[in-house]
């Protein structure tokens, strides 16, 4: 899959679920820690940081204020294979988490 074809997939995924990141069963702190140890390296996971380490990777703030990201938008795009990203195995907690944070850095 190309990169435009992928992003355009992510797009696609994401526009599906129009209802905006919010009150979430997660914890953002939890969430926090995950991005640390997990997507860290690639992703820039800290509010209004929007140069990721990796260029082609999305910042956790890019991610969080896109349209439509929801805890379902981003557990589709933790399912699903990217070029260049690992296969994650994450649990719905660890989900909840991570919607969690993302939007406690929405704009």
């Amino acid at each position: 899959m190309s990169r435009t074809n992928a992003i355009s997939f992510v797009g696609i995924a994401l526009s599906l679920f129009a209802a905006p990141v919010a009150a979430q069963t997660g914890d953002a702190t939890r969430g926090l820690a995950i991005a640390r140890t997990s997507c860290s390296s690639c992703h820039a996971i800290a509010k209004g940081v929007m140069d990721s380490p990796v260029a082609r990777a999305p910042s956790f703030a890019k991610l969080a204020n896109m349209p439509g990201m929801t805890r379902t938008a981003l557990d589709v795009g933790l399912h699903t294979t990217h070029p260049k990203m690992p296969n994650f195995v994450v649990t719905d907690a660890e989900i909840d988490d991570l919607s969690a944070y993302l939007a406690s850095i929405k704009d």
